[in-house]
C-alpha cells in the first residue's frame, strides 16, 4: 500500500483570522479538492485528522502502478491548492500551504480493510510533518517504485520522530504525466521471439497482398515482451507503412478514446476539430468525419450517437490508410473500455479494400472479460508469447551485462527470479546494480507490485486457492489443495483448470502417486500469494500439509520441513508456547532422520543443511541437541572448519556438564581429527595418539560403534603423518567394518592410499585393492577412492593405459558422489599416475587443481602435500624459483611425507643455483627423512635425487650407490616404471665410466 499524507500548514493562526463558520467553508473546499484528486487518480480517503488529509492507494484494490498514482496525485494535490487559493483569496483573503509525505510499504489489513498495522502510515505522517509549506517528500520505497518518472533530490539521513534508524527521502521536484508504470529497456537487440516476429510480419503482408483489415492480438503475461515485439514489428515495416501506437489508460477520465487520441495526434499533430478537418478535407464527409470523431475523443457521445462514432472512426481509419498500408497498435487492451474493444471489432469486421493491420496487446484476462475476442474473425490470428528460453534468457542477460562479471550464484539468482521474463531480468539486473549482490529473498519492488496486482485482479475464491497452493511451495498437488482448501476435491479440479487457462498455474508431473501435479507459472507468483497469508494462517496450513505429506510417505524432509516452517511462524509472532515446542521437537527429528540418511549417501552439503536446521530448533540445552553436534560438526570439518571447532567445544562442554561421556569422547575425537588436517602443530602427536587409544577403549566399552570409528580414524591419521602407514592400513580396515555412509567410504579409499604409498609391492596393492572393492560391493560412492588406488597401482607396475582409466573413472565418481577432500584425494592420485606416465604438465596441472580443492576447504595438511608435489614437477619442468614459492606457501612440519618432499625441493632448487654443498645438506635431510619412514616410493626418489648433485660434485662412486639403492627400493615396491626409469640413468651413468677410462 502506499499511504499520502497531506495537512495544512499554520492552521492554528488561520483559525484565529477567520470566523468558524468561514473556516469551516475553506476547509470544507479543501477536504473536497483533495478528496476529488486522490480518488481521481484511484486512490481513498482513509481518514481526516484534524486538517490533515490521508489517502491510501492499494486498498481496497491494488494496483501495479499504485506508487506511481500516489505520487502524481500529491502533485496535483499541489498544484490543486494553488488553483484553490486563488479562489479563497478573493473570498476570505486567505491563502493555504500544505506539506505532504508519500510512503509504501507492507500493512495488515482489519475488517472493512481498515488499515490496522504498519509503518507506512507512521513514515508517511513523519515525512509530512518535517517537509517544507508546497513540499512533497517522497519515502525511499516509494522512490524505487517510481524514479524512472520523477524528478528528485535526495533528503539523506533523517531522523524521524519513533524511527530506529535514520530515514532517506527524496523531495519531488517534477513527474513526467506520460510515464509507464514500469520502465523498459527497447534499445537492445530482440531476442528469442524470431518465430513470433515471422507470424506478425506474416499477418502484416496478408493485410497488403489482399487489401484488407487484419486483426492481431499479442497476449502475454506482464513483462513476457508484447510491447518489444509490437516495437520490432514496427521497425520491420518502417518505409512500407505508417504506424501509429496507442496506449489503453488503467484509471482517469476521458479514457475510452485515449489511444485513438494519441493516434491522431501522432498522424495530425493535433485533436481538435480544426486539425482532424484538414486531415480529413480531402475526404468525403471529411468535415462531418472531424466532428464526429472530435466528439468521441472529448467522450460526449459514448452512450449517445455510438453508431455514428464507430462509422466517423472507421471512415478516419480508411482516410489514413487511404496514403498506403497502416499499422495501428493498441496497447494493454485489457485495460480497454468495452465501447473501445467494440470499435476495434467494427473496424476489423467492415474496412475494406484498405491495407490495414491492428495489433492488439493484452493480457490473459482479456479473454475473461472478452472470451470470443477475435473468434470467428476471418482476417483475425492471436499468439500467446511464453517465457523466453533457457539459451535466450542466457544470451539477453550476457547482452544486457555488458561484458561485466558476475558470481555465479549471482548469475543463477536472476535466472531463477526471471525465468524468461524479460522484464524481470531487467528488474533484477537494476537491484544488482543498487545492491552489488542478490540474495535469495531479494525482489526488486516493481515486481513485487506487478505480481500482486495480478493477484488481487483474481476471484476471491481463485486468490485463496493460490494462496493455500503456495504454502506446498511452487509445486504443488490438488490432493494437497483439497486437503486444505474449503472446497470439494471437484470445485479445487474445475478452479485449477481455469488458473491454468489464465496462465497463473501450469500442469506439472506429479511426484505424489495419483495426485495431479502443478507449478506456478512463475516462481515469484508463488512468493507473492505466500506473503499475503497472515502468519498465523501460514502455520496452520504448513501443519495440514505436513499431515497430508505423511499420509501419502513423501519423507522426512519434507514432512520436518513444514513443520519447521509452521514452527518458525508461530515463534516469530510470540515466544514458543507447548504446541510450538512441539511443533518444533517433531520437525527437529524428522529432519535429523533425513540428515543422517544424506550423511550416509555422502551427500554432506545437504547433511550439513538439515543437521543445522535439526539442531537449531532445539533449545540449547536439549539432550537431542547435543545428540546432534558431533555428527553436525564432523560435517561441517569435511566443509569449513571454522565453523566445525566452536561447535565441538560446545558439545564437549555441554557433555561434560552432563555426564554424557559417550558425546564427551566422540566430540574430543572429531576435534583432534579437524586440528591435526588443519593445525597439525597444535598438539603433540604423541599425545593425540594417547588420547584417541584411550578414546577406542572407552567407547568400545560404552558400545559406541561410530565413536570407535572416529578414535580409530585419528589413530590413522597419526601413523600416516609419521609414515608408519601399515598401521595406517590396518585402522582404516578396522573403521570401514564398524561404520557406514561416508566414513566406510573414506576409510576403504584410505586403506587403499595406505597400500599405495606403503611398502607393500604394487601387485600386492592392487591384489588389496580389489579386496576392497569387493568389501565395497554395489556402493558407488565406497568404490570411488579406492579405485584412484588401483589406477595407481596399475600404473606402477606398468600398465600405463589401464592404470589412467582407473584413476580417472575414480576421480569421475568422486565428483559425483563425494565430497570436497575427497576430490582433492582423488586429484592427487592422477597427478601420481601422470608422474607415473611421463606427463609433467598434466601432473602440474592435476597437483595445483589439487591444492585449490584443498585450500578452498581448509586442509593444511593435504594443501601442503599437493603444494609441495607440484613444487617438485615445477623443478623437473625447469621453473626452479616458481617451485620454491610454491613449496614455502604451505606448511606441515609435522608430517614426514612433507618433510621428505620439502628438502628434495630445497636441494633441487639449490643445485639449480649451483650451490652444490648446501643442495647436498638437503638432499641428505631429504634422504634421513624417507628413511625414517615407510614412503617406499619417496625414499627412492629422494635417493635418485641425491644421487644426482653428488654425481654433479664428482662423487660418482656415491652417486652410483645411491641409484642401486634407489632400485632396488622401486623394485621391491614394484615400481617398475620408475625402476626402469634408474636402470637407464645407471646405464648412462656405466657409459660415461668406460669412456673416461678408455
Amino acid at each position: 500500500m502506499t499511504a499520502v499524507f497531506c495537512d495544512v500548514v499554520g492552521s492554528t493562526s488561520l483559525g484565529q483570522r477567520l470566523d468558524p463558520e468561514a473556516l469551516r467553508l475553506v476547509m470544507r473546499r479543501y477536504f473536497e479538492e483533495m478528496r476529488g484528486v486522490l480518488e481521481a487518480h484511484g486512490g481513498l480517503v482513509a481518514k481526516f485528522i484534524g486538517d490533515a488529509v490521508v489517502g491510501v492507494f492499494g486498498v481496497p484494490r491494488l494496483h501495479e502502478d499504485d506508487a506511481l498514482r500516489a505520487v502524481r496525485a500529491a502533485d496535483e494535490m499541489r498544484n490543486r491548492l494553488a488553483e484553490l487559493n486563488r479562489s479563497l483569496r478573493a473570498q476570505f483573503d486567505v491563502e493555504l500551504e500544505a506539506h505532504l509525505g508519500v510512503c509504501t510499504g507492507e500493512v495488515v489489513l482489519g475488517a472493512d480493510d481498515e488499515v490496522v498495522l504498519g509503518d507506512v502510515m507512521n513514515t508517511a505522517a513523519r515525512l509530512e510533518q518535517i517537509a517544507a509549506p508546497d513540499e512533497i517528500l517522497i519515502a525511499d520505497d516509494t522512490h524505487r517504485l517510481v524514479r524512472h518518472a520523477v524528478t528528485t533530490e535526495p533528503v539523506a539521513g533523517m531522523e524521524l520522530k519513533g524511527m530506529r534508524s535514520r530515514v532517506t527521502a527524496w523531495r519531488l521536484l517534477a513527474i513526467d504525466p506520460t510515464a509507464e508504470p514500469l520502465t523498459r529497456e527497447f534499445d537492445r537487440p530482440l531476442v528469442g521471439r524470431e518465430r513470433e516476429l515471422r507470424l506478425l510480419r506474416r499477418a502484416f503482408e496478408r493485410a497488403v497482398a489482399e487489401r484488407r483489415c487484419v486483426l492481431a492480438t499479442v497476449l502475454g503475461f506482464p513483462g513476457i515482451g508484447k510491447s518489444r515485439l509490437a516495437l520490432e514489428l514496427a521497425a520491420s515495416v518502417a518505409g512500407e507503412a505508417q504506424v501509429l501506437v496507442g496506449h489503453c489508460r488503467s484509471y482517469g477520465e476521458g479514457i475510452t478514446y485515449w489511444p485513438v487520441a494519441e493516434m491522431v495526434r501522432e498522424a495530425a499533430g493535433v485533436n481538435t476539430y480544426s486539425g482532424l478537418a484538414r486531415l480529413l478535407q480531402a475526404e468525403p464527409d471529411g468535415e462531418r468525419v472531424a466532428g464526429l470523431v472530435a466528439a468521441a475523443l472529448g467522450e460526449p457521445m459514448v452512450s449517445e450517437g455510438g453508431e455514428e462514432t464507430l462509422w466517423a472512426v472507421r471512415r478516419l481509419v480508411e482516410a489514413l490508410a487511404a496514403a498506403g498500408p497502416l499499422v495501428l497498435v493498441f496497447e494493454d487492451i485489457h485495460w480497454a473500455e468495452p465501447t473501445l474493444l467494440t470499435v476495434i471489432e467494427h473496424l476489423a469486421e467492415r474496412i475494406r479494400e484498405r491495407a490495414v493491420l491492428l495489433l492488439c496487446l493484452a493480457r490473459p484476462e482479456l479473454l475473461d472479460d472478452r472470451p470470443s475476442w477475435g473468434r470467428g474473425k476471418v482476417d483475425g490470428a492471436s499468439l500467446l508469447l511464453k517465457s523466453l528460453s533457457d539459451s535466450a534468457a542466457q544470451q539477453m542477460l550476457q547482452e544486457r551485462l555488458e561484458g561485466r562479471p558476475i558470481a555465479p550464484g549471482v548469475r543463477t539468482r536472476i535466472m531463477q527470479s526471471a525465468q524468461g521474463v524479460p522484464l524481470f531480468l531487467e528488474q533484477m539486473l537494476a537491484l544488482l546494480e543498487e545492491h552489488d549482490s542478490i540474495g535469495v529473498e531479494d525482489v526488486p519492488p516493481a515486481i513485487s507490485g506487478l505480481l500482486s496486482a495480478r493477484l488481487e485482479s483474481l476471484e476471491q475464491v481463485d486468490r485463496a486457492l493460490l494462496e493455500e497452493a503456495s504454502v506446498e511451495g511452487e509445486r504443488f498437488h490438488a490432493g494437497a489443495l483439497a486437503a486444505l482448501a474449503a472446497d470439494a476435491p471437484a470445485s479445487v479440479s474445475a478452479r485449477l483448470d481455469g488458473l491454468e487457462a489464465r496462465e497463473m498455474i501450469r500442469p506439472d508431473d506429479a511426484d505424489i502417486a495419483g495426485e495431479r501435479g502443478f507449478r506456478f507459472a512463475h516462481v515469484l507468483i508463488r512468493d507473492a500469494a505466500y506473503e499475503r497469508v497472515p502468519k498465523v494462517e501460514r502455520a496452520v496450513l504448513h501443519e495440514r500439509l505436513a499431515a497430508w505429506l505423511e499420509d501419502h510417505g513423501t519423507g522426512d524432509e519434507l514432512v520436518g520441513y513444514h513443520l519447521e516452517r509452521a514452527f518458525r511462524l508461530l515463534a516469530e509472532l510470540a515466544p514458543p508456547d507447548e504446541r510450538a515446542e512441539a511443533l518444533a521437537r517433531r520437525a527437529s527429528r524428522l529432519l535429523a532422520a533425513a540428515g543422517r540418511r544424506g550423511q550416509g549417501r555422502v551427500d554432506y552439503p545437504a547433511a550439513v543443511n538439515l543437521l543445522s536446521r535439526a539442531v537449531n530448533l532445539l533449545p540449547v540445552d536439549d539432550r537431542e541437541r547435543l545428540e546432534l553436534l558431533p555428527d553436525l560438526a564432523f560435517l561441517l570439518g569435511e566443509q569449513d572448519v571454522s565453523s566445525s571447532l566452536p561447535l565441538l567445544t560446545e558439545a564437549i562442554q555441554r557433555a561434560r556438564a552432563t555426564g554424557n561421556r559417550r558425546v564427551e569422547w566422540r566430540s574430543a575425537m572429531i576435534r583432534s581429527r579437524v586440528l591435526l588436517y588443519n593445525d597439525p602443530s597444535s598438539r603433540p602427536a604423541a599425545e593425540v595418539l594417547a588420547e584417541a587409544e584411550r578414546a577406542t577403549e572407552q567407547l568400545e566399552a560404552l558400545g559406541d560403534k561410530r565413536g570407535v570409528a572416529s578414535a580409530l580414524v585419528v589413530r590413522a591419521d597419526v601413523h600416516e603423518m609419521a609414515g608408519e602407514l601399515s598401521r595406517c592400513y590396518e585402522l582404516y580396515r578396522r573403521t570401514a567394518a564398524l561404520s557406514a555412509g561416508g566414513v566406510r567410504a573414506r576409510a576403504l579409499g584410505y586403506a587403499g592410499w595406505g597400500l599405495c604409498l606403503g611398502t607393500t609391492p604394487a601387485n600386492e596393492v592392487e591384489v588389496g585393492c580389489l579386496e576392497l572393492l569387493e568389501a565395497a560391493g554395489e556402493s558407488h560412492v565406497d568404490r570411488a577412492l579406492v579405485l584412484t588406488s588401483v589406477g595407481w597401482a596399475q600404473a606402477m607396475q606398468g600398465r600405463l593405459g589401464e592404470g589412467t582409466q582407473a584413476s580417472t573413472a575414480g576421480r569421475d565418481a568422486v565428483v559425483e558422489h563425494g565430497t570436497a577432500d575427497w576430490l582433492g584425494v582423488a586429484t592427487l592420485a592422477c597427478g601420481y599416475v601422470a608422474l607415473l606416465c611421463d606427463d609433467l604438465v598434466a601432473a602440474e596441472r592435476e597437483f595445483a587443481r589439487a591444492a585449490e580443492t584443498f585450500a578452498a576447504q581448509g586442509d593444511r595438511w593435504y594443501l601442503a602435500v599437493a603444494a609441495v608435489d607440484r613444487a617438485l614437477v615445477l623443478c623437473a619442468l625447469g621453473r626452479h624459483t616458481e617451485a620454491l614459492a610454491v613449496a614455502a606457501s604451505s606448511r606441515a612440519p609435522t608430517d614426514a611425507e612433507w618433510a621428505t618432499k620439502w628438502s628434495r625441493v630445497q636441494g633441487l632448487v639449490d643445485a639449480c643455483e649451483g650451490w652444490l654443498d648446501t643442495a647436498l645438506a638437503h638432499a641428505d635431510a631429504s634422504v634421513s627423512a624417507a628413511q625414517a619412514t615407510e614412503y617406499t616410493n619417496y625414499h627412492a626418489a629422494a635417493l635418485a635425487d641425491r644421487a644426482g648433485i653428488r654425481d654433479r660434485l664428482g662423487h660418482v662412486r656415491e652417486a652410483v650407490a645411491d641409484l642401486k639403492d634407489a632400485r632396488v627400493l622401486y623394485e621391491r615396491k614394484g615400481n617398475l616404471v620408475d625402476a626402469d626409469r634408474i636402470r637407464r640413468r645407471l646405464e648412462a651413468s656405466a657409459r660415461r665410466v668406460s669412456s673416461r677410462s678408455l
